[in-house]
């Protein structure tokens, strides 16, 4: 039973790969900086907020259902359209991701009794495929292809669930790869649809052990700034679920979410209600009285996630431990007095994830950004230490309570995917499926240089780079960041990163607080009113890179995504001169009115309440869009927007991009709209790919007019 899914671990800013060319380059394409200059028109639109005065002269840009706004944000895709596709680079990178994306990729094998389940994009392919495999066959058999799914209806698909029996397959898919979802289950032999559950989001759904139906979290139709509403439901296979009934109401609090996991025996259900990233309570009842809820923790300021087996629960959790551990309790005397820890904390790595299989314990550890993965036995000992080909990532951990197998997926910055099957019982691993890159993976290097924050504290970030490269400034750096919700920098691959590393360039992650690297003291000192911090630590990385000679700030390009959007518009507010370019994926820009669109309610943990005084004040003193100051030259900016994002509202894009360029009128700042897309971007390789494109010709581009500013003018 796989307990990993944490609420807090929620996917920003794509899970595809992204790319850069191999030998772009040249001066920028000759009359381009006569398109610099646009301006938006201002209004005197102002608010006192706990006696602060805030101007606010672009908010009539937050309304994306106008015409005019409509109207405005065409006219700036328009023009950043005809700026990036006519640059030299775009089209040498869009010729190199198709080389490198259009190889496949795989995903985990499930395994179900007596069936094998699997999910895998091959080579040429646009979407993930579902296979499934009698055990006794010698090949897989197709069973789901979106790839065969009308275009036209911009249909994704998010993520699958067998049952337990491998009858049947539940599907999340969306319209444009939004957060609203439906759930399909189809036949688990034919792929033949024979249910829909309406009103889901965020896979949060499971099956009930004989499956007959599925637990899943119900969302209103269209409501995406809170969570007050929803409710855990159960459907059984074949009814209308218009007619499933609640057997969680819902909340009432705007940034609660809740779900259900029922145990594999089909005697317990654990409820998990998440405040934020913050907290988490957590109620257990029995299966067959489903509203008779009993609190197993409530009230505490840490977060958990539990599992039953055997009429044990186990539980990962924070609790008195800010790297981890596990603990365990008895279903007759839940009390926390009585719980026992059976994995306690290690003051070296942090416990990312849990899962039982084979009636074992598989533990996943984060160590200074890459995976650890073990195999304990229920109590805690014995433990196995699995050998993995390097410093990577483990994910898609799957298997069977009652089966020996685990199947996992294995890659890091710069190894291809690959999966293999372990065993549970003796450590024995191979290889099942993989993906060959076209790349010379092993002319690059991985590695962590440390750096100082501002207020002393320490940190690294993760540099890939050629396993030669020289330290002379010369080398363009992509600096990617995020630093929120306690997600740690992941070391998986990436196409581009090997493209951007074949341009001698280095691509850089830097490890920040507010993720979850270091633990949950490390997340709470980057979150809240301690969010400046995360800004601080993004700043000193890339200050020391340039120190030590790896970039300079004329070749430097940051860039983030969703929560790494803010972190990377503050930076560039606060140190413009640090950087030659930025890239915003979907940013915050505006955190005085956050709560007001999209999921914003769901952050108020995570970054404070502008409702509160002392948070307001936080939130005021870094917000990006309230600090861009007219006269400064802030460095070229791309803001790209999706127009069926229904978490992050585009309005912040908007805003900021409009601000930007009445305030630099000589810097280039432009914003793209990203269509049919949701925030975790397209499920297809050829949307992704032109966006990113999109990001790497204009970080290209930035650095080679830089450079040819810079040049000397020859004297005769």
């Amino acid at each position: 039973m796989n307990i990993a899914r944490f609420a807090w671990l929620v996917a920003v800013a794509g899970c595809a790969h992204d790319g850069a060319p191999r030998g772009a380059g040249g001066a920028p394409p000759v009359g381009h900086t006569a398109d610099v200059h646009v301006q938006t028109k201002r209004t005197e639109t102002s608010d006192i907020i706990h006696g602060v005065s805030v101007s606010d002269p672009y908010r009539w840009l937050e309304d994306g259902r106008s015409t005019e706004v409509i109207q405005w944000a065409e006219a700036q895709d328009l023009r950043a359209r005809r700026y990036l596709d006519s640059l030299p680079e775009h089209s040498a990178i869009v010729a190199r991701l198709t080389e490198l994306m259009f190889v496949g990729d795989v995903a985990a094998t499930i395994p179900r009794p007596g069936r094998y389940f699997s999910r895998r994009r091959d080579a040429g392919q646009e979407k993930y495929r579902v296979y499934v495999r009698d055990a006794s066959a010698e090949s897989d058999r197709l069973l789901i292809d979106p790839n065969a799914w009308p275009v036209a209806e911009h249909k994704a698909f998010k993520a699958y669930l067998p049952s337990p029996d491998g009858r049947y397959v539940a599907m999340e898919v969306s319209r444009n790869n939004a957060d609203e979802s439906v759930v399909e289950v189809v036949d688990g032999r034919t792929g033949a649809t024979v249910d829909v559950i309406q009103g889901v989001r965020y896979e949060d759904f499971g099956w009930d052990a004989g499956s007959a139906g599925i637990y899943y979290t119900w969302y209103p139709a269209g409501v995406t700034s809170g969570f007050a509403r929803s409710e855990v439901r159960y459907h059984a296979i074949g009814k209308d679920s218009k007619n499933d009934e609640a057997i969680a109401p819902a909340t009432g609090s705007p940034d609660v979410e809740q779900w259900v996991v029922p145990s594999s025996d089909g005697r317990w259900l654990l409820l998990h209600q998440a405040t934020g990233w913050l907290k988490t309570d957590v109620y257990f009842a029995p299966a067959k009285s489903p509203k008779a809820w009993r609190p197993l923790v409530v009230g505490k300021s840490a977060r958990y996630a539990a599992v039953a087996y055997k009429d044990k629960f186990y539980i990962l959790t924070n609790d008195g431990a800010p790297r981890y551990r596990v603990v365990r309790a008895d279903a007759e005397r839940p009390a926390s007095a009585a719980w026992e820890e059976i994995v306690g904390e290690r003051s070296d790595a942090t416990l990312a994830a849990l899962d039982i299989v084979g009636g074992h314990l598989a533990l996943r550890w984060t160590k200074d950004a890459a995976s650890e993965l073990e195999v304990r036995g229920l109590e805690g000992k014995e433990a196995k230490k699995i050998a993995l080909p390097g410093l990577g990532l483990v994910s898609d951990l799957a298997g069977r309570e009652d089966g020996d197998e685990i199947f996992f997926r294995y890659e890091s910055h710069i190894q291809a995917p690959r999966v293999y099957r372990l065993s549970a019982r003796t450590g024995e691993m191979a290889v099942v499926s993989s993906v060959k890159s076209i790349a010379n993976e092993d002319a690059y290097v991985v590695e962590n240089v440390p750096y100082r924050a501002k207020d002393g504290s320490r940190g690294v970030v993760v540099l890939i780079h050629e396993r030669n490269a020289k330290r002379d400034g010369s080398a363009p750096a992509y600096f990617m960041g995020y630093g929120a919700h306690g997600i740690s920098v992941q070391a998986d691959y990436r196409a581009s990163t090997l493209a951007w590393l074949e341009q001698g360039g280095i691509y850089a992650l830097p490890v920040i607080r507010g993720g979850g690297e270091y633990g949950e003291e490390w997340h709470r000192q980057g979150m809240g009113v301690n969010k400046q911090h995360s800004i601080d630590d993004f700043i000193a990385a890339a200050e020391e890179l340039v120190r030590q000679g790896w970039t300079r700030s004329d070749r430097l390009v940051a860039s983030g995504a969703s929560m790494g959007g803010l972190l990377v518009a503050s930076a560039i507010t606060q140190r413009p001169d640090l950087f030659c370019g930025a890239v915003l994926e979907a940013p915050i820009t505006d955190v005085v009115r956050y709560p007001l669109s999209g999921a914003g309610k769901r952050w108020l943990n995570e970054l404070g309440d502008p409702e509160k005084p002392d948070e307001f004040l936080a939130l005021w003193s870094y917000s990006p869009y309230h600090h861009v100051q007219p006269g400064v030259q802030y460095p070229p900016t791309l803001v790209m927007t999706i127009d069926s994002d229904d978490r992050v509202d585009g309005l912040h894009g908007r805003k900021f991009v409009a601000a930007l360029q009445n305030a630099s009128p000589r810097s280039r700042m432009l914003m793209t709209i990203e269509r049919h897309q949701g925030h975790g971007m397209s499920d297809s390789v050829s949307g992704v790919l032109n966006a990113r494109a999109d990001k790497f010709a204009f970080a290209l581009a930035q650095v080679h007019e830089r450079a040819a500013v810079a040049r000397p003018v020859p004297t005769k």
